[in-house]
């Protein structure tokens, strides 16, 4: 459970596009970085399917941390598309 990865070809295409993926360069090897916003879904995805709260309670660290820099059409679009879109309004809501 702890792999993030898309279940559905369309997140991977978006993903994998590079519209999403961040590069780092470290030490003359290319890294790649998982944005917040993929990590909240992966962790919405997980609490729907294990119904343990800690998914829900870093999603919400997550959130509360990087709020002003989370693209929130994105997440709200992806959160709708696999079934979290409920979970992650409860979060905006308070």
């Amino acid at each position: 459970m702890g792999e993030i990865r898309r279940e559905n070809p369309h997140f991977s295409q978006e993903e994998f596009s590079g519209e999403l993926r961040n590069r780092l360069a470290m030490m003359s090897q290319e890294t790649h970085v998982v944005p917040f916003e993929e990590v909240v879904l992966a962790m919405l995805r997980w609490y729907r399917e294990s119904k343990l709260p800690r998914h829900l309670e870093n999603a919400r660290l997550i959130i509360e941390g990087e709020e002003n820099a989370l693209d929130k059409i994105y997440l709200t679009q992806w959160a709708e598309k696999q079934g979290t879109l409920k979970l992650l309004e409860n979060f905006f809501r308070t």
